[in-house]
């Protein structure tokens, strides 16, 4: 009696778990990627957050004399992500402090977009949380660089 309880109760709290907005965003660090330009090769350094529309992820920033450029990339992890929220607020400090530093837009149903390859202006921490319904699209891209959507073309990063 009680396992079906306990599993009503989970079935019925399923389609909501479902419909949240989820994603994932790769912060990567680059040593020889031009600001503008899309990533090419292995990052320097790769760390992985998770961003959702009430959380508010962040990552230390790894300095270091070879890092010229930082990218971004997310990956839409449940099925109403894009049409829930405009895209991912990136945030130079911990806490998605303020207006976004940067906004990486969902491209569609495209399940990955990418950015081009940005200025080192991050001081110790890079925080991202979605945007979604509710939270005005930023009207800049990525700090006077085209705020284009996606990858430069398909598979290719």
């Amino acid at each position: 009696m009680y396992f079906s309880k306990l599993l009503a109760v989970a079935s019925a709290f399923a389609p909501v778990a479902l419909a949240y907005s989820v994603a994932t965003v790769d912060f990567d660090a680059h040593e020889h990627c031009p600001v503008g330009k899309w990533p090419t090769g292995d990052a320097a350094d790769e760390q992985k957050l998770v961003a959702t529309k009430d959380t508010c992820s962040s990552a230390k920033v790894k300095h270091s004399f070879d890092i010229d450029t930082y990218s971004f990339s997310a990956d839409i992890i449940t099925p109403d992500t894009p049409f829930e929220c405009q895209g991912v607020g990136i945030y130079a400090n911990e806490d998605c402090d303020g207006e976004p530093d940067y906004f990486l837009p969902f491209d569609g149903k495209k399940p990955h977009v990418q950015s081009p390859c940005l200025p080192d202006h991050f001081d110790k921490f890079v925080s991202v949380k979605l945007l979604c319904h509710g939270h005005h699209k930023p009207h800049h891209g990525f700090h006077g660089l085209p705020n284009t959507p996606g990858a430069p073309h398909e598979g290719g990063h």
